[in-house]
């Protein structure tokens, strides 16, 4: 009989938690959530669906298409448009998800806690991921579940680790670990860095405790998650003869953009900060507590500091998007545990009531959004209402990318997106961009200027191209080929 209620309850209880996704992701994936008819909002998002929706056409990312992401983004947004075509599709798969990552959030949580009060601090857990979600589809999001999925294995390890004494690790956590690492490397590695601080504890506790068999087992599984979750990306893009665009792209020019931050910390206040990063502040600060309370370091507080320590650091660093702080929302389940085990009823109370207080914000600023039209987007297609613009051998240039995809456009060049913004962090692209415009030479450029700017392309510009039309006000240029019959 107990089986029967247990079991009827997970079954509720998973229904609910994918009844919880679908609300989610509906009122805040801006960018995919047929509730806003695609309002194009975030550049990120729309270049992950052009590189995504292409591909399934034949578009070779990098070579064709290009972005400094790994190839793991683009490969979810092709499974979106391959199953239905469009952003919808994405949508779905951003619904199971966020379900998966609720499941293993709730699992976390039932190590410590009964059940109802851990279904509500699963869903606590959802509305602290609500402000780092920015506009939904961006590529920190679909590391979610192998992130929680891997501190719930964590949170078992110190489980064992404190009844039984026993140091031993599974080999078996050991291949997702190797799955978020090699994922991480697929689209930002910096996403793995909560994961890599809590997995280095591991490794130097066996060593400390002369588990060498057991260590080098969980070597082997880590390398096995690693080359199953990203050889296959490198054995497409090698037998496609892109392999060196693929370490470009997901390494080379990634550390470059990272190693010249463009953001001041707290430039967009205290606020976005703490509601953004928070979670990797707050169990810094909680894993200290429990190293000054214990009057000793153990497994559990250098796990939980090295842990939250990394990827603060990475925040500190100056490139303060705010989806980064997805990467550690495993970080507010554990925080919320471990005051639980401290007995900081009060201190858990007060982040409960500001986590609600940030959701309820941005839940207000979702429902605003609903009237949202991007008004760039707008302001293109009303300078090019009637220009005769060939859209097979088009490039917007320095432009908002949400442009293709609101007129259903394929860009000619695979630098197609904010060129000089990418420049300005990485001087190595200047070439590379000059001399693909050079290659392909497309007959219209649609170009958002800065008056106190030149553009990297400008050169090229005056000696093959006229310019067409010139919108002042909003700062526009359409430029034509004068060789199109050349080109």
């Amino acid at each position: 009989m107990n089986k029967k209620i247990i079991d009827n309850f997970r079954s509720k209880l998973t229904l609910l938690l994918l009844f919880v996704s679908f609300i989610f992701v509906t009122l805040f994936s801006y960018s995919t959530s047929p509730l806003y008819g695609n309002i194009y909002n975030h550049p990120d998002s729309a270049i992950f669906q052009i590189i995504g929706k292409y591909w399934v056409d034949g578009a070779l990312p990098y070579r064709d298409l290009w972005d400094l992401k790994g190839p793991y983004i683009f490969f979810v947004d092709a499974i979106g448009y391959f199953l239905l075509d469009s952003y919808v599709g994405i949508y779905i798969i951003q619904i199971v998800n966020i379900w998966l990552t609720l499941i293993f959030t709730f699992c976390m949580y039932r190590i410590y806690f009964k059940k109802k009060y851990s279904l509500l601090l699963t869903i606590l857990s959802l509305f602290s991921l609500s402000y780092t979600y920015q506009c939904g589809n961006l590529c920190e999001e679909y590391l979610l579940p192998f992130l929680s999925l891997s501190f719930f294995l964590l949170l078992k390890y110190l489980k064992k680790v404190e009844i039984q004494e026993d140091y031993k690790h599974s080999s078996s956590y050991a291949i997702i670990y190797g799955i978020v690492l090699g994922l991480s490397l697929m689209s930002r590695l910096t996403n793995a860095l909560s994961v890599s601080g809590a997995v280095a504890v591991i490794a130097i506790i066996l060593l400390l405790h002369k588990s060498y068999s057991n260590l080098l087992k969980n070597i082997i599984a880590f390398l096995i998650g690693f080359t199953v979750s990203s050889v296959p990306f490198m054995v497409y893009f090698y037998l496609h003869d892109a392999l060196d665009l693929l370490f470009n792209g997901t390494l080379f020019y990634p550390f470059q953009y990272a190693s010249n931050p463009s953001k001041d910390i707290l430039g967009d206040g205290i606020h976005f900060y703490l509601l953004s990063f928070g979670n990797s502040l707050l169990l810094l600060i909680i894993s200290i507590i429990i190293a000054f309370r214990q009057h000793q370091t153990d497994v559990r507080s250098i796990m939980w500091f090295c842990a939250s320590l990394l990827p603060f650091l990475w925040f500190c660093q100056g490139n303060g998007f705010g989806q980064y702080g997805m990467t550690v929302y495993p970080l507010f389940a554990i925080s919320m545990i471990e005051l639980k085990r401290l007995k900081m009823k009060k201190f858990a109370i007060v982040i409960e009531i500001l986590v609600v207080i940030g959701f309820l914000s941005k839940a207000r600023f979702a429902f605003l959004m609903q009237n949202y039209q991007n008004p760039t987007v707008i302001a293109y297609k009303a300078f090019l209402k009637e220009s005769n613009v060939d859209y097979n051998s088009f490039v917007a240039y320095n432009c908002d990318p949400n442009f293709y995809l609101a007129e259903n456009v394929k860009p000619a060049a695979p630098f197609f997106s904010l060129q000089d913004f990418a420049i300005g962090r990485n001087e190595h692209l200047r070439k590379l961009i000059i001399h693909s415009f050079d290659e392909k030479r497309p007959h219209w450029i649609l170009l958002q200027y800065d008056e106190d700017e030149t553009p990297a392309i400008n050169e090229l510009l005056n000696k093959y191209y006229r310019m067409a039309k010139c919108d002042k006000e909003n700062k526009i240029v359409l430029y034509e080929c004068k060789y199109k019959s050349n080109v």
